[in-house]
């Protein structure tokens, strides 16, 4: 739990908090000023952040409020070593600490690399952790591996999420928030005792409000929030037993945030040639973009098609499409927490989580404001040409269950421990539903197209779509036709005379982890200590489903290809994780320490089709070298931290395109490159980390971080996306569609060896200053600053200037005012006071395709007033 003082700081945040009140004993004029203390239980006791031998940050209530924090941006402009990608359609890198994410996306299934705890519970999502940060006690993030004390193991940290508790004393909170960008808050938070022992606790919002990405297209503003949530709990407590039951309710109709694209494309061209091809007469692909004038208006006007907007000078967060984006999620998060005293020195906790998490978006894909005309609905309005108007839609559904049993010491003597079980199930499911407004075949009937397209190919006469399967997909060797079979695989002919959603990707699967886990300290006097544990993991994964199907014309005929990738065998992975820790104390209020842990991830399934591996991906593990110093000086005014770590990284995850490993290749195949994912095996990653937090006077209040990362990966080579100089070769195969022989050209893989991960900023930092007084005319004034840098960071593994993520800083500005019973505050703020849009993730398009390069970027200023009213 957080001591409750109006000056709580923590060593690793480095935030200015004077507080909106002062303490009770620092009465008007008093000479001194000292940082208070934070209770934090990252090892799973209460204890103060500064006695804890790892880096991690914690932000307090009071800390939560005055900084204004209420998403995850807010988070990590405050944290060292921690990224955040986008979530909203579950692809990129996630969430990152020190280099270290996850590919969300796919048919790997793979572990998160950063773990959230809900109230101490495991949750494999993000989205309804914690709405808007509201009525939340404490948050903490950790760095480094974890899991030799509980929940779910986590290779590069984790982030804890823990709620405000029912009590036996009445209170309440009521908050309003209304901004430029018209959205509104509404949250409000009471609770108290009912019956005997037993007390409760409801909160619940409603924001609302315009979108902060704006869209001067037909579609309307995207990332517009309509979100409810509903959080009751209750809780029964005695002197030796505590049980809390929370049930948290997230409905959001709003519309998603969008990654917006960041190259201008080719519009003088009526098609696009692959660039690849040999042949004397090659295929056009129609561009969808030819002819069109209107703007793109994130990317910089005159800059070159196929250049990184920002490249050319500053991007915006800003759109210009037809469709509207569109969001139907919900969560329902179910928590038990108890907690036993079995006698004066040994306890019992429980915790028990279960959530049932839906998310679907749908947003504009092609990246266009066109529509079709109303004589031709397949022509363009504005130019009379092919296009395309795309709308894609993502679907992550997920549930989970986790049980923990934790057996806990509290010993007179030297020696202490904290024993447990972990079980966790889940089920995921990922889909990608795609929708072509604009395409040719778009009302063609199958049949009726055979019968105008034949002869195909000017020699295979046809009378129906039938024909097309027996005489052609089979006759020429393309494929094996499904014949109305209820089979996985194949080629059919689509029903009906609506192909609008021409596409469709999904994979579903579950996973088990069962874990056991020790973990001891031993005092060996007052100044020194040792502590360690150790943890066994078990995960079994299965993949129910990883495939889907397409339309597309062959001939001039739509045909549709169901394809089944899915690998059924179920897969196991197992490893013993632990750390070891050395606790110097020269003085009270100051550490020195040294760390060593492991951290462990278990692998997933690679993609189960032609030509690809067949042998599930293998574990990535990790030792962490680290020492540090933790201390209050100069009559505790100065808060001081230091640490540096070195990181041995074995077997990291990717996914690129590289040589196929297996030699057996399909005979249709364009080259002798697959997809799938690989481990490097040997990779580095070093840092330092500084921070301070500085009470001048009983006014003033500095802070900051400073961060320093570097890495290097081990051997590795893989195809550049959107590589604007590649080096090619050369393979001969078989037409797909003639199975005449032919020769392709295809890029070859680069040397990427010795490059640095991607989403790590060599140079964070962040700076806070704080001015705080009373008022003649009544209350409290503070008057806060932030200003955060995040420096350049790779956007992929191949560590392209060309793609190199721009540094960026933003700076924040509050003013609060406080009445003198400190009943009532009134906030009157800005966001990103500066205006500057920052990348956030950064995607390259796909190597030969059109679609353009894309980005998440920051939000632009915001001006808000914020008021709280605790009755």
């Amino acid at each position: 739990m957080v001591s409750r003082t109006p000056l709580c700081a923590v060593p690793f945040v480095l935030v200015g908090l004077p507080g909106l009140a002062a303490d009770q004993d620092s009465a008007p004029g008093a000479q001194d000023r000292h940082i208070e203390e934070i209770i934090v239980t990252a090892e799973k006791r209460e204890e103060r952040l500064l006695d804890v031998p790892l880096t991690m940050s914690a932000f307090s209530e009071q800390m939560i409020e005055e900084l204004g924090m209420t998403n995850a941006n807010d988070i990590e402009q405050l944290v060292p070593g921690l990224q955040f990608g986008d979530n909203g359609e579950q692809v990129g890198q996630g969430t990152v600490i020190r280099g270290i994410g996850s590919r969300l996306a796919g048919e790997t299934h793979s572990d998160l690399a950063v773990a959230t705890y809900v109230d101490g519970v495991y949750t494999i999502g993000t989205y309804g952790v914690a709405p808007n940060l509201f009525d939340v006690e404490r948050i903490e993030v950790a760095r480094g591996p974890q899991g030799t004390l509980n929940g779910r193991n986590s290779i590069a940290g984790s982030i804890s999420y823990f709620t405000k508790r029912p009590t036996d004393e009445w209170d309440s909170l009521f908050q309003v928030e209304f901004t430029d960008q018209t959205t509104q808050r509404y949250n409000v938070a009471f609770g108290g005792p009912l019956v005997g022992n037993l007390s409760f606790r409801i909160n619940g919002g409603f924001y609302t409000g315009d979108g902060a990405q704006e869209n001067s297209g037909l579609g309307g503003d995207y990332a517009a929030p309509d979100q409810t949530t509903f959080t009751p709990q209750l809780r029964y407590k005695t002197d030796r037993l505590d049980v809390n039951v929370r049930i948290a309710l997230v409905n959001d109709d709003g519309s998603p945030r969008m990654q917006v694209p960041l190259s201008e494309r080719n519009r003088t061209s009526e098609c696009i040639v692959d660039p690849l091809s040999r042949d004397e007469d090659p295929e056009c692909e129609t561009n969808v973009w030819y002819l069109y004038t209107q703007p793109l208006p994130s990317v910089p006007d005159g800059c070159p098609p196929g250049t990184p907007g920002f490249e050319c000078g500053d991007i915006s967060n800003k759109l210009h499409v037809n469709r509207p984006g569109l969001s139907g999620s919900e969560g329902d998060q179910r928590t038990v927490s108890a907690e036993y005293d079995l006698t004066d020195s040994f306890s019992l906790r429980y915790n028990y989580g279960s959530t049932d998490n839906f998310q679907q978006v749908t947003r504009d894909n092609d990246f266009t404001n066109r529509v079709g005309s109303a004589a031709d609905p397949l022509l363009s309005a504005d130019a009379g040409v092919p296009f395309d108007d795309v709308v894609l839609g993502v679907t992550y559904d997920y549930t989970e269950e986790s049980h923990e049993l934790q057996l806990i010491s509290d010993l007179d003597g030297k020696v202490n421990f904290i024993g447990g079980v972990f079980r966790y199930t889940n089920h995921t499911t990922w889909s990608v539903p795609v929708w072509n407004y604009g395409s040719s075949f778009r009302f063609q009937n199958a049949d009726e197209a055979a019968v105008a397209a034949s002869p195909i190919f000017g020699f295979v006469p046809v009378a129906n779509c039938q024909d097309v399967l027996t005489n052609v997909i089979e006759g020429f060797g393309i494929g094996v036709s499904r014949g109305g079979r209820d089979v996985a695989q194949g080629w059919d002919c689509p029903q009906g005379n609506d192909h609008t959603q021409f596409f469709l990707f999904s994979t579903n699967g579950g996973s088990t982890t069962n874990a056991a886990f020790v973990n001891a300290e031993y005092q060996v006097n007052e100044q020194w200590q040792v502590s360690g544990g150790l943890r066994y993991t078990e995960d079994e994964k299965e993949q129910l489903f990883d495939g889907g199907w397409i339309i597309f014309p062959i001939g001039g005929v739509p045909l549709i290809l169901y394809f089944d990738d899915s690998d059924l065998k179920k897969r196991t992975w197992g490893k013993t994780i632990g750390h070891v820790s050395l606790e110097y104390a020269p003085a009270p209020d100051q550490l020195i320490y040294g760390r060593l842990s492991t951290g462990y991830r278990a692998g997933g399934f690679n993609t189960f089709s032609p030509g690809a591996p067949t042998d599930p991906i293998k574990e990535e593990t990790l030792i962490n070298y680290e020492v540090g110093m933790k201390g209050l000086y100069l009559d505790r005014r100065l808060q001081f931290t230091a640490a540096a770590f070195y990181n041995d990284y074995s077997d990291y995850q990717i996914n690129g395109t590289k040589e196929n490993p297996n030699p057996i290749i399909p005979p249709t195949a364009e080259s002798p490159l697959i997809e799938f994912t690989d481990n490097i095996e040997s990779n580095k990653i070093w840092g330092a980390e500084a921070e301070f937090i500085y009470q001048a006077n009983e006014n003033w209040r500095l802070s900051g971080y400073y961060a320093w990362l570097g890495s290097e990966i081990g051997e590795h080579a893989e195809v550049v996306r959107g590589d604007p100089n590649p080096t090619y070769g050369i393979w001969e195969h078989l037409d797909f569609e003639t199975g005449e022989p032919r020769v392709s050209a295809y890029v070859l893989p680069t040397d990427m060896t010795g490059n640095e991960l991607p989403m790590q900023p060599k140079h964070k930092f962040a700076v806070t200053a704080a001015y705080s007084r009373p008022l003649d005319i009544g209350g409290d004034l503070l008057l806060l600053s932030t200003y955060s840098w995040t420096g350049e960071r790779h956007a992929d593994l191949n560590n392209s200037p060309m793609a190199d993520l721009e540094a960026y800083g933003r700076l924040d500005l509050r003013g609060t005012w406080t009445s003198p019973d400190g009943d009532l505050s009134a906030t009157l703020f800005v966001q990103n006071a500066l205006d500057k849009i920052g990348l956030i993730e950064f995607l390259q398009r796909s190597t030969n395709s059109s679609v353009p390069h894309m980005g998440t970027l920051t939000d632009p200023r915001r001006i808000g007033l914020q008021v709280r009213w605790r009755p």
